[in-house]
């Protein structure tokens, strides 16, 4: 995803106001919805543009947020992690129940405020059910998330990601969704973060095509071609799991890309990989 790095000049952030964190975050992200109609309608960057000027106007007491995320996900990093944004407001029948949520509004008892619990707040361009969050935006959320997750070395679950309607209980309970999918959306969030995070191994699979000449390799200790045993396949394609192909070398001369292959007939041998021989990664 697209990042323009755009920050506010008018010091609209920060706990004093313009001032660096005083205290670690404990908890990743806070995703808010804008809830402008005029914004949302407009083309995705100007619709970020917009809301990120409208935070950076001359004497703004907020709201800022990180990132003004447009609806096909650019977005412009307005505040640096290394400042509290101001997108969260008033505390207002906090969802406790969530010990994330607690720990948040806790701050205010150690006199903090409720903004610098959050290491991310995301505004997403958008209103209502009319434009409600898009995919783009979701995954770029997603992004950041996993990002911050790995830097910081908190998990990605819902006691570190929440949704504005967590703090303010009152009259935040659309953002950044209406109430009926208020934990589909976040677990949507969190599953594709931790995902992005810690990502599915890569597999592959040895096809050999019917009638396909197959050359098995003799490798030396070094792991370079010593030499090669050829045979012709059956009249009936197969497949069998491999490793990631290595591209060797020959002892005298030349190079050839071979994968070992895990079951079946060549179970612990390197097959060539060339003409009927192909590998699928998936």
């Amino acid at each position: 995803m697209t990042t323009s790095v755009q920050r506010l000049t008018n010091q609209a952030f920060g706990f004093p106001r313009g001032h660096v964190r005083r205290v670690k975050p404990v908890a990743l992200a806070c995703i808010h919805i804008t809830g402008n109609s005029r914004t949302a309608a407009m083309e995705a960057h100007a619709g970020a543009q917009a809301e990120r000027n409208y935070a950076n106007r001359s004497g703004s007491n907020g709201p800022s947020a990180h990132y003004y995320v447009g609806r096909d996900g650019w977005a412009i990093e307005a505040v640096g992690t290394g400042y509290a944004a101001w997108s969260n407001g008033d505390v207002s029948r906090p969802h406790l129940t969530n010990p994330g949520v607690a720990r948040a509004v806790a701050f205010r008892s150690k006199g903090y405020n409720v903004n610098e619990a959050y290491w991310l707040e995301f505004e997403c361009i958008g209103f209502g059910t009319a434009h409600p969050i898009t995919t783009a935006q979701m995954e770029f959320v997603a992004e950041r998330i996993a990002a911050l997750a790995k830097a910081s070395g908190l998990p990605i679950n819902r006691e570190t990601v929440h949704g504005h309607w967590e703090i303010n209980g009152v009259n935040r309970q659309n953002c950044p969704n209406p109430p009926s999918g208020h934990e589909s959306f976040l677990n949507l969030v969190i599953h594709r973060a931790n995902a992005i995070l810690h990502p599915a191994p890569t597999t592959y699979t040895l096809h050999i095509a019917a009638n396909a000449l197959v050359r098995v390799a003799t490798l030396t200790p070094k792991g370079q071609i010593s030499g090669w045993t050829t045979s012709k396949w059956g009249p009936t394609a197969s497949s069998a799991p491999c490793a990631k192909p290595v591209k060797r070398a020959g002892v005298s001369r030349g190079s050839a890309t071979t994968a070992l292959v895990k079951a079946g007939k060549f179970a612990g041998k390197h097959v060539g990989v060339a003409g009927g021989v192909t590998v699928e990664a998936t």
